[in-house]
Order: structure tokens, then sequence, then C-alpha cells
């Protein structure tokens, strides 16, 4: 399984920035196999399952930037008592 991760973290992806496939996504994909493996085994068309033992997670980095507008800002962080319409100030 650690063959499996290392290599998918190196492949290249279509979706995002950085290029690289996310641990995130590895996760996921991890998770699907265990899940299909414990299935083929609850309806006996394995013995057992090789993934018995807990497979610890990648760490993710789920931080997300974004440019807010002024708009965005204002509704964020002023109270409600300073929020105005700013639209039909300019």
């Amino acid at each position: 399984m650690e063959d499996f991760r290392t290599m998918r973290l190196k492949e290249e992806s279509k979706f995002n920035r950085t290029g690289l496939i996310r641990p995130s996504t590895v996760n996921k994909e991890v998770a699907q196999l265990v899940t299909l493996m414990h299935k083929l085994e609850d309806h006996e068309k394995i013995e057992t399952t090789p993934l018995r033992r807990k497979i610890p997670r990648l760490e993710e980095d789920n931080i997300r930037n974004k440019t807010l507008s002024l708009e965005e800002f204002i509704s964020r962080k002023a109270g409600p008592h300073l929020k105005m319409d700013i639209s039909s100030t300019a």
C-alpha cells in the first residue's frame, strides 16, 4: 500500500495548480480500496483481506487562499451595526 501511495503522489494531476496528485486524493483512493477489499471478504469472494491493519492517512493541507472582494471583507469582518450597502456609495 505504501508503494501505491508513493507512486500516486508523484503522478501529475490535470485538476490542480501544483501539478501533482494531492494527499487528500490518495487518502480517498486508499479508503475506497480498503472498502472494496472488505466488501469482497463479506461476500466471500476472498478469504481474508490483506488490508486488515489500520492504514495511516497522509497529512492533508486543506488551506485555500482566496482574495475577498470589498463586500465580502466587510460582511465577514464588520459587526451587524457597521454593515452597509457599499454598491450605491461608489
